[in-house]
């Protein structure tokens, strides 16, 4: 049992903050990919086990394999300017424990997209490889060959991009961005309907556009708002961007 604590004094809240850190999680992954500097303190409770990585070795590691090495590169480019960008009012500033738009799957939404097909092929061998694993063990089943090819095909059109979560798990996330409008009172503006020729169909939903490679989320709202929602453009207050 970890607690994390940031203080006004040396870090930009308004308040102390206290938060568990949960099993599993990252203390300062940042410091793997910039120049950090640390923004909170953590402090462990009771006998706890952290695992440290080196970030020197960590990239003279990466350097050793041509190809592993290109894609961790890309990955900590990426990664870099999403800190970079990650201030208000589009994020929270960032913290030793987390930092906006930073989750595996949103850094690889915008490498490259050879790349992204790689990082898919691999999770999907990694975690089919895995599950044969847990079906031996557990009489589960493994990931069905028979979703492979369409989870590729997604991510060669640049539709979606595929992941291997912490616990082994594929994670398919959508490129794709919505923008919440709400007014004083709470009410949400939504699409109702779309044309098609001279008629109107049902098509209910928020307004949203596909997220663009090498774009981030809060760069992908401003082309929303500055094309498909550009009457309401001076009435709109952007009070946050989540994924």
């Amino acid at each position: 049992l970890v607690n994390y604590e940031q203080d006004p004094s040396f870090s930009p809240t308004r308040a102390v903050v206290e938060l568990q850190v949960e099993r599993g999680s990252w203390l300062c992954e940042c410091a793997l990919w910039v120049e950090w500097l640390h923004v909170g303190s953590a402090r462990a409770l009771i006998a706890s086990e952290l695992l440290a990585i080196d970030a020197s070795r960590f990239v003279e590691a990466c350097e050793g394999h041509r190809i592993l090495g290109s894609v961790i590169a890309e990955y900590g480019r990426q990664f870099h300017l999403r800190v970079q960008e990650a201030r208000p009012p589009n994020a929270w500033w960032p913290t030793d424990l987390e930092a906006p738009f930073t989750d595996c799957a949103d850094v690889v939404c915008l490498m490259r997209p050879k790349m992204r097909e790689s990082m898919a092929e691999l999770a999907i061998e990694t975690a089919h490889v895995a599950g044969a694993f847990t079906a031996f063990l557990h009489g589960a089943a493994p990931v069905p060959p028979s979703l492979v090819p369409g989870l590729l095909g997604e991510v060669s059109a640049g539709h979606a991009v595929v992941v291997l979560k912490g616990n082994g798990e594929l994670e398919v996330v959508e490129h794709r961005v919505s923008y919440e409008i709400r007014d004083e009172d709470g009410r949400i503006f939504s699409q109702i309907g779309t044309w098609a020729g001279d008629r109107a169909r049902p098509d209910c939903g928020l307004p949203a556009v596909s997220q663009m490679h090498g774009e981030s989320a809060a760069r992908c709202c401003e082309r929303l708002v500055s094309s498909r929602l550009h009457p309401f453009a001076e009435a709109l207050l952007v009070t946050g961007v989540e994924r």
